[in-house]
């Protein structure tokens, strides 16, 4: 027989604590339980309709027994991957204005360059580069680049076409044609188009003030300082900026609210998915983000996340400086769910005096599926009954019965009462 749960929800006023400091409370809690112990640290902000909503972090960024400094937003960090959506929309923009199109081939662009191209290289278009369907799936280039180029672009890509494989390789090309249309250094040509628009200290180099990477449980750390200026190194387009959590946020912010690139480049970059991935049917409508990883010998490592959620008008971003196994992208649309029923329903809802709503955090997500739940009005019917995945908050100022399960069997859970 399955157990039911009572409990009486705790009342949130705004009257004396402002709504930023709510949520912040809330995330900060949630990311606790859902990291625990496993990670030395990270950081954290969110951008609702283009102003700051929450920011903040957790943990060690660099170990000192005297005295270590604490994660936050503003801790630099070596982004990875996330630094193609930054290489995207250079692209896109140095496109649009000398007016040519994502699908101009290779060959159209390059062939006077290297003129021994082969036939299905010639048929690679930047589109292609952008969404990895360039049919590269092997190797590394060695430097010096253009040599490097030369032989690669002389062999035929073995999959040419609507094929996805995910290849560092295309963004270390996109890379050379920045530089080749421009005539300019990308990361020059990065700071003077993309990022001139907002303050950052946003780098190919670190400047030793970047988090230490830790493994994943034991927590043992290292320096990561990998310096990608190196005008050879054009993998520096595909993994090599250095941000931190505000900065890069500020920059989806921009993006978000067409302000980075016109309305026009912004909705093609997210429509066609250049330079990020689509996640659909949320609770928050479409969410694009692009995800980064760095893992170094001993297996120290780093997790970024960079997620928009255009319907909502919400931009996340989202570092831990741990190499830890959990799906990055399922963490933060939770937060901007969360985000979201704060923002949509409290902040945005209510005057401040009146925002008294009844809210349940299940602690410890991760020890339940998923929770079944009613809602009971005065007359002791039922108003609402729903299966939803966990965690999840409920807002009500009826009575609740509810149950976890974990693989279709009934558990037992806490309730968060501290929030």
């Amino acid at each position: 027989m399955k157990k039911q749960l009572f409990t009486t929800l705790i009342i949130i006023c705004f009257s004396s604590i402002s709504f930023g400091q709510e949520l912040n409370k809330f995330i900060n809690s949630y990311f606790d339980q859902t990291l625990g112990n496993n990670v030395g640290g990270y950081s954290y902000i969110i951008y609702k309709d283009g102003k700051l909503v929450a920011d903040g972090g957790n943990g060690i960024a660099i170990p000192n027994s005297e005295h270590p400094v604490i994660m936050s937003s503003d801790t630099r960090m070596q982004i990875a991957s996330c630094s193609k959506t930054i290489t995207a929309i250079a692209l896109l923009k140095l496109l649009d204005k000398k007016n040519i199109s994502i699908d101009t081939t290779l060959g159209d662009l390059l062939i006077n360059k290297f003129p021994k191209m082969s036939k299905k290289t010639k048929r690679i278009t930047l589109k292609n580069l952008l969404k990895h369907t360039s049919g590269y799936n092997f190797g590394y280039l060695n430097t010096p680049h253009i040599e490097s180029l030369t032989t690669l672009f002389n062999i035929d890509p073995p999959n040419l076409g609507n094929t996805y494989t995910y290849s560092n390789i295309n963004y270390a090309i996109i890379r050379y044609v920045i530089e080749y249309l421009s005539n300019t250094n990308y990361e020059k040509f990065v700071k003077e188009n993309v990022l001139n628009l907002f303050k950052n200290t946003m780098s190919l180099s670190p400047d030793g003030t970047e988090s230490y990477t830790y493994s994943f449980p034991h927590l043992e750390s290292a320096p990561l300082n990998i310096d990608f200026t190196d005008t050879d190194n054009y993998y520096a387009a595909a993994y090599g900026w250095y941000a931190s959590a505000r900065e890069l946020s500020e920059m989806g912010n921009l993006l978000l609210n067409n302000r980075l690139m016109s309305k026009e480049l912004t909705a093609q970059m997210l429509s066609q998915k250049l330079g990020v991935y689509n996640s659909k049917n949320t609770s928050l409508g479409n969410i694009y983000s692009h995800e980064g990883r760095w893992i170094i010998p001993g297996g120290k490592g780093i997790r970024t996340i960079l997620l928009l959620a255009p319907e909502e008008n919400i931009v996340s971003v989202l570092f831990i400086n741990t190499n830890i196994p959990m799906n990055m992208n399922r963490i933060m649309v939770k937060i901007l769910e969360y985000c979201s029923l704060f923002s949509r329903e409290v902040y945005n809802k209510y005057p401040r005096s009146e925002a008294s709503e009844v809210y349940l955090y299940i602690e410890k997500p991760i020890t339940v599926d998923e929770i079944r739940y009613s809602i009971f009005n005065a007359d002791n019917n039922v108003i609402e009954s729903k299966t939803v995945e966990a965690p999840i908050i409920i807002k009500t100022n009826h009575r609740i019965e509810y149950q976890g399960f974990k693989n279709s069997e009934p558990i037992t859970f806490k309730i968060n009462k501290r929030f």
